[in-house]
């Protein structure tokens, strides 16, 4: 069977098959394991400080010679106000109690001590390590980052979850939409509010590509 194709072709990769980038589970052995094998390892970085993604990467380059790729989180980080507080306070006050009453001892940290971590400190030792393929989910990255990262030879996968969020990635000229539906269960990397199911994304996804045939569309753009 004949696997080659614009995806394979475009990455450098044998397989049409990209490794989903789990947070918390992928290790750089899967996804070196998964390179080898052909198909696109994805290095899930997550919401990770620059010094722990530059470990990462690192531990995965060096012991690879094929093309994978990394994942980050594009969270819309909000500022710490009052209502922020008082949402955080009442969530981890309900979630403790709820955990209490099926025996369950949790404690979850006061809001001052979490730091997340900005995408855009990621990108700097993205492009350090000179890392080729960036994907990315939970939002759209910025203008000046993407300029960055393509001036920088990297290949951008955005994850969609409706057809407007397909739309606002290709018009961002991200060269590889991943549609992800309903059916992904757990979470979803949304970034716009209304739900759609992957086989209704699809078809109006086909219908939406039909109309704008010709015209600099979606048509340019690989879904996955």
């Amino acid at each position: 069977m004949q696997w080659s194709n614009q995806l394979t072709r475009s990455i450098g990769i044998e397989y049409p098959i990209i490794q989903a980038p789990m947070f918390g589970v992928t290790t750089p052995e899967m996804v070196i394991a998964a390179s080898r094998a052909g198909a696109l390892g994805s290095l899930s970085l997550g919401d990770l400080p620059p010094e722990r993604c530059s470990e990462l990467i690192r531990l995965t380059a060096e012991n690879l010679k094929r093309p994978f790729a990394v994942n980050i989180f594009v969270n819309n980080i909000p500022k710490v106000s009052f209502d922020l507080r008082k949402q955080y306070s009442e969530t981890k006050t309900f979630v403790e109690q709820l955990a209490a009453q099926h025996d369950l001892k949790v404690t979850l940290p006061e809001l001052d001590s979490i730091h997340l971590t900005d995408y855009r400190e990621q990108i700097d030792v993205i492009i350090t390590h000179r890392c080729k393929v960036v994907s990315f989910t939970f939002g759209n990255l910025d203008t000046e980052s993407i300029k960055r990262l393509k001036d920088n030879d990297v290949t951008l996968i955005g994850t969609c979850t409706s057809v407007a969020e397909a739309i606002a990635l290709e018009e961002s000229d991200i060269d590889i939409i991943c549609v992800q539906g309903l059916e992904a269960g757990g979470h979803r990397g949304s970034f716009d509010e209304t739900p759609i199911s992957l086989y209704v994304m699809l078809v109006t996804l086909w219908f939406t590509i039909y109309r704008l045939l010709g015209i600099g569309s979606i048509t340019q753009k690989y879904c996955i």
